[in-house]
């Protein structure tokens, strides 16, 4: 059986008469055409004592533990795909008393995870409320990105936080342990399978739903890369103080070679990862590495120090591309994606054209050129702007590409 919309998505919510969907769409501000109030979350990162108001003694712990810096990263992450792919937007708060619902690490009785809503109307009021537990079991498996982060853990916070959005199992809904899927079909369900959630995701069918019952962010046309705070195209510039992820000087373990530091080409100014701050950014031959770099919109200067999470001025970190990864191409070889796109690099063969979420997926895809247009390159980011794969289509898959998600025009752009 072909799993649909309405095995996974509540009935509450799909059903804009239901009251859930009533009381949950009066505090989002739906003003019948869109929603004009940010949904609310908080992420209890104390140990210490805790009065659920939705759990009690029989479920969980009546306490809460500490997160790491990836799980709260990650549950960052999470709110930040799905805002990207709903009408709905999102907006983390420090305080319970200001959130609809709060997400907090305990010890969860007889389940990995638990997701509640209590919601309604009283004295011509609608309210709404929810909590999410999730529980670090021990389980094998660490993500590439988020390498203190269990697999299992990210699966369970991905899972409880598309239940909070209208997602469900169960009957009358999909059995979560019915062996015919898995969380490749929909993260609804309990069958994991490793591998697919390096950065928070969902499945097509998960996306469906949540977008059927929230409607989908309205689709942002592709922006060119543009000339900004006085910076020449083409022309090379001086980075000084910039660092990879880890923190190493222009991305190297050693010394640096003095030509590097005076060798960063101006590609252009776009926002890699659609959080609303433009980046400069730079390409280096000597290295055959690339530069994102955060513009500070009131001083127009690069803070180097924000190349580590959170931040988005750093070298842009090295992939491996997914066909390596799935034993199709072999490593280094000429089919390598990720070895070609630094031989790019390093012989000046690229040129920045625009950015967009052109497949309304909750990332931001980069498109390239090769200066004499034989071919384009397509960088799909993370939503922390670091980089998640490339590859590389002629202008046949180009354009067959970006017309099959409605953005003929943008080939013009790009060639």
């Amino acid at each position: 059986m072909t799993l649909g919309i309405t095995d996974i998505a509540s009935q509450g919510l799909l059903d804009q008469t239901d009251l859930r969907y009533r009381a949950f769409s009066n505090i989002a501000g739906y003003d019948g055409t869109t929603f004009t109030t940010t949904i609310k979350y908080y992420i209890h990162d104390q140990t210490g004592n805790v009065d659920y108001e939705l759990f009690d003694e029989t479920e969980c712990e009546q306490y809460s533990y500490s997160l790491s810096e990836d799980e709260e990263k990650y549950i960052v992450d999470t709110f930040n795909v799905i805002d990207q792919l709903i009408d709905l937007d999102c907006e983390r708060v420090y305080s319970a008393d200001l959130a609809t619902v709060d997400i907090y690490k305990t010890n969860v009785y007889n389940a990995g995870g638990y997701a509640a809503w209590i919601g309604g109307s009283s004295g011509g009021e609608y309210y709404y409320r929810s909590e999410i537990l999730i529980e670090d079991k021990s389980t094998p498996g660490y993500l590439d990105n988020y390498p203190t982060l269990l697999e299992r853990l990210a699966q369970t916070i991905v899972h409880e936080i598309a239940h909070f959005f209208g997602l469900t199992h169960g009957s009358p809904y999909m059995d979560p342990n019915d062996s015919r899927y898995t969380t490749e079909d929909t993260r609804m369900s309990y069958n994991y399978d490793a591998g697919h959630l390096n950065t928070p995701s969902f499945s097509s069918l998960d996306i469906k739903a949540l977008q059927t019952i929230w409607g989908a962010e309205e689709k942002q046309s592709p922006v060119v890369a543009t000339e900004t705070n006085g910076f020449m195209k083409g022309t090379k510039y001086t980075l000084n103080g910039i660092k990879d992820y880890d923190g190493n000087s222009h991305g190297y373990l050693g010394n640096t070679p003095i030509d590097v530091i005076s060798s960063y080409k101006y590609q252009g100014t776009l926002d890699v990862n659609n959080d609303g701050t433009k980046e400069a950014v730079y390409t280096n031959q000597i290295s055959g590495r690339w530069v994102t770099a955060s513009i500070d919109p009131i001083t127009g200067v690069f803070d180097y120090s924000k190349h580590g999470q959170g931040g988005t001025t750093r070298i842009v970190g090295i992939y491996e591309d997914p066909l390596v990864n799935a034993g199709i191409v072999q490593k280094d070889s000429v089919f390598d994606g990720s070895r070609t796109f630094i031989n790019d690099l390093k012989i000046d063969n690229l040129q920045l054209k625009v950015v967009g979420d052109f497949d309304s997926d909750g990332f931001q895809e980069i498109y390239w050129s090769k200066v004499d247009n034989t071919a384009y390159l397509r960088a799909v980011m993370h939503a922390d702007g670091n980089i998640q794969y490339a590859n590389y289509q002629n202008l046949d898959q180009m354009t067959n590409y970006l017309t099959s998600h409605g953005f003929a025009d943008t080939v013009a752009l790009i060639t």
